[in-house]
């Protein structure tokens, strides 16, 4: 994946969290734009568990091994949620 493409995730306005996918499986989650810094062959990734406030961590992935972004809630970028038709319950 190229850093340009990731930028772009991470310039999203307004910001929509992603998950990173790698070669081997591994996946993370981009929940905050700072979280993430794209250098021109990699990207950092700090990673914080939940009621943290400040990362403890950081992973970093070869952009030859990211395979693809997708949006945590399931949906691709620009898509509406579902909304049920008259008669659904």
């Amino acid at each position: 994946m190229t850093p340009d493409t990731i930028q772009k995730h991470l310039l999203h306005h307004p910001f929509q969290p992603f998950r990173v996918c790698l070669s081997d499986g591994a996946t993370y989650e981009v929940r905050q734009p700072e979280r993430m810094l794209v250098l021109q062959r990699e990207v950092i990734i700090a990673l914080r568990k939940p009621g943290e406030r400040f990362p403890r961590q950081t992973v970093y992935c070869d952009l030859l091994h990211i395979t693809r972004i997708e949006p945590i809630n399931g949906q691709t970028p620009g898509d509406s949620p579902a909304v049920p038709g008259p008669g659904a319950s």
